[in-house]
């Protein structure tokens, strides 16, 4: 993760790091991600820092590193050196690195694909109470992904997940729950983990919510909650929702419900704005305005909302109206970074050096 203390002026981080600080070496190697401090983004220069951040023994560098040898990001593609440097990470007891390397095995991924060691380097970093780690360890043994299929082991690791704050976790928590697999059937506690996730913005929990709002046996029947909540999904990527809100008779309530979300955007509310953007785009409450989307996108970037940000960027390249603006899409994704959007700068270097 990015952090905010690369805010720091650059001239104060070179000179540390050139006066042997790794951790200093570290934070430079991020700003020439995010194009901090007047710096152009540049992530040669990036691995150059994180390189010597390595080997002056600091865990964090020798993980980014790994990284960057491993997909080939600002150097040349080396899945031994990225092995060797994760490894060393991981003796350190890094926990980042050992999650990065049981998911590097088990997807196949900058190393070769080997389910087995995938699972032993989960096991590791979620012993040392990494959620990720925990919730990979139960989506293998959901899928008999280098395990046996165990769907008790599945729910016991979303539990230990959910429980140290991971909204994926808590979805799939509560999807076990609410079906009873792997662990006794209880509705109510799979609703509670669906509202805690669906606060923390997670598409498929909110998703599920609507669904179950609209049970008269569980919840009671509330379309106005499960058109919230499928709203508030779709603005969030969950396009399952698109399809339910396509019901004739949720027709009132979406028009109920799009006319709160649009006062709030046209108070300034960014999340309101992104709500909006998501209804136009998809044609909720009337037909599909990439136009009136691109709006109410923009006025939430304008607000510094970073996933507004990411959405522009993405229909750039996609094209709009059939033209691809990759130049716009980049100014876009250097907002993004500029305000730590880790994502943001993952999407540059794709942009730069590609995936392969």
């Amino acid at each position: 993760m990015l952090t905010d203390s690369t805010e720091r002026p650059v001239a104060d981080l070179l000179r540390e790091a050139e006066s042997g600080s790794p951790e200093a070496m570290c934070l430079l190697a991020e700003a020439y991600c995010r194009g901090l401090d007047g710096l152009d983004i540049d992530h040669a220069a990036a691995v150059t820092w994180w390189r010597k951040a390595a080997e002056a023994g600091f865990p964090k560098a020798m993980n980014e590193l790994a990284i960057s040898l491993a997909l080939g990001h600002g150097v040349a593609k080396d899945a031994e050196e990225a092995k060797r440097w994760w490894l060393l990470a991981a003796e350190k007891g890094f926990p980042d690195a050992m999650f990065s390397l049981g998911c590097s095995y088990l997807k196949g991924i900058g190393l070769p694909k080997d389910m087995d060691m995938g699972v032993e380097w989960l096991l590791k970093a979620a012993k040392l109470g990494f959620p990720a780690a925990m919730y990979q360890l139960g989506m293998a043994y959901a899928q008999g992904h280098g395990v046996p299929r165990d769907p008790a082991q599945a729910a016991s690791w979303y539990r230990e997940a959910a429980e140290g704050g991971d909204p994926e976790a808590m979805t799939s928590l509560g999807e076990v729950l609410y079906a009873g697999k792997g662990v006794a059937m209880d509705k109510v506690q799979a609703f509670q983990w669906w509202e805690k996730a669906g606060e923390l913005e997670q598409p498929k929990a909110l998703h599920n919510l609507g669904l179950a709002y609209l049970k008269p046996d569980e919840l009671g029947v509330k379309q106005q909650k499960a058109v919230e909540c499928w709203i508030r999904s779709l603005s969030k990527g969950g396009q399952n929702s698109l399809l339910s809100l396509q019901s004739p008779a949720l027709s009132r309530y979406i028009t109920k419900e799009t006319k709160i979300w649009r006062r709030k955007a046209e108070n300034g509310d960014t999340e309101a704005q992104m709500v909006m953007a998501a209804v136009a785009f998809n044609g909720v409450d009337r037909p599909a305005n990439t136009t009136k989307a691109l709006e109410w996108w923009h006025m939430a970037a304008a607000n510094g909302h970073v996933k507004a940000m990411l959405q522009l960027a993405a229909k750039h390249l996609d094209g709009i109206d059939g033209h691809k603006d990759v130049n716009e899409a980049i100014m876009w994704l250097r907002k993004a970074a500029k305000l730590g959007s880790q994502e943001a700068t993952t999407m540059l270097m794709y942009l730069k050096y590609g995936q392969s």
